[in-house]
């Protein structure tokens, strides 16, 4: 009985959440080589061609890259370190205000600091009013600008309480302080624990959740739609973009973007499967 609950939850879970998924990867392999769609008139690299020789596309994927891993880094060296903090001087009432950036969904955490950060948004009147600028034009801008403040500053706000609330959990369930007790007691260093041990244990059990939400803020779409620049732009405003305008041409090369993106993440997870013992420290 319990062998075929197993295997029955597996099959739903195959049914639900794999064969969705495998049965739109086909169609956009097949839509991006001519063999789909209404475009498809015979096997052809053509899409395939416009898509790899563009910078277009190319650095729609650094980009996107570029801000998944200043976001990932930044939000991990900050989550570290206030779990540090948090462990050494245990708070509960500044771990509650943790939850309060989880209740804004990525759209509207964008159009939130949106109304802060753009020329015309909160701080720039409080600038003027308080006499640090002249005029509107002179507060500096940090939504669709060149280096993607608004963007990261949204993904930063949205991800470091995610990564702190787990590395508090982890700590507190591998009972880590009475370990930095007894270290302490038996003459142990603070920077030789945090090192070798309470980073390392934080990092080997939380490693997963950080890398599922790499791979699930490359594929964000409402932030970097709302606070980004329109060229360059990430992979996902670049498949909508090709998707939803009038040019026919072009959305083959959205499918085969979408393509190119699923098998860059599928050989990165094969990848870290591999690397079984990859480190932080």
């Amino acid at each position: 009985m319990q062998g075929f609950k197993k295997n029955s939850a597996v099959f739903l879970f195959i049914a639900i959440a794999v064969v969705p998924v495998l049965c739109g990867f086909i169609y956009s392999l097949l839509y991006s080589v001519g063999l789909a769609g209404l475009l498809g008139k015979g096997f052809t690299l053509e899409h395939w061609e416009k898509l790899l020789a563009s910078s277009d596309g190319l650095m729609s994927i650094g980009y996107t890259f570029y801000l998944t891993i200043t976001t990932i880094a930044l939000s991990m060296i900050m989550a570290f370190a206030y779990a540090w903090y948090h462990f050494r001087q245990p708070s509960e009432r500044s771990v509650s205000k943790l939850y309060l950036p989880l209740l804004f969904p990525p759209l509207v955490a964008g159009m939130a600091w949106y109304f802060v950060l753009s020329p015309s948004g909160l701080l720039s009147r409080w600038s003027y009013a308080l006499g640090f600028i002249q005029r509107v034009e002179d507060f500096p801008r940090w939504v669709n600008d060149d280096f993607s403040f608004g963007i990261i500053l949204t993904q930063f706000f949205l991800v470091f309480p995610i990564f702190t609330l787990l590395f508090l959990n982890i700590s507190k369930k591998e009972n880590l302080r009475e370990l930095y007790r007894t270290a302490l007691h038996l003459g142990g260093d603070k920077r030789y624990f945090f090192k070798n041990i309470f980073l390392p244990i934080l990092w080997s059990k939380g490693k997963w959740v950080v890398v599922l939400y790499a791979i699930f803020l490359m594929g964000t779409y409402e932030v970097t739609l709302i606070l980004g620049q329109t060229n360059p732009r990430t992979i996902t405003v670049f498949i909508m973009e090709k998707l939803s305008k009038y040019n026919l041409n072009d959305i083959p090369q959205a499918h085969a973007m979408s393509v190119l993106y699923s098998t860059m993440m599928l050989l990165f997870m094969m990848i870290l499967f591999r690397l079984k013992n990859w480190r932080i420290a």
